[in-house]
């Protein structure tokens, strides 16, 4: 279902998936299986997290890629949470 759910504000990227699959099965009363993801960036302190949207609202690819020009250790860790609601 192409459904838009309120953005809650959390560090928790289960907690992000789990409510956005409640808030869409108590909202159409049928089973939903729904995913959140997380990126964590170490050379920005794990920014963004589970603040994808945010940032890509604020920052273009190339900028994110500019902010790290001079990291020696350009590693980003991807979280992917599933949650299924009855």
């Amino acid at each position: 279902l192409p459904l838009e759910t309120p953005e809650i504000q959390s560090d928790d990227v289960w907690e992000i998936a789990w409510f956005s699959a409640e808030y869409i099965a108590n909202l159409t009363n049928k089973a939903v299986l729904t995913t959140d993801v997380w990126y964590c960036i170490k050379h920005l302190n794990n920014f963004p997290g589970p603040y994808i949207k945010q940032m890509n609202s604020w920052f273009s690819a190339d900028q994110i890629i500019k902010m790290m020009d001079w990291a020696t250790d350009r590693t980003i860790e991807m979280t992917e949470a599933l949650a299924y609601c009855l």
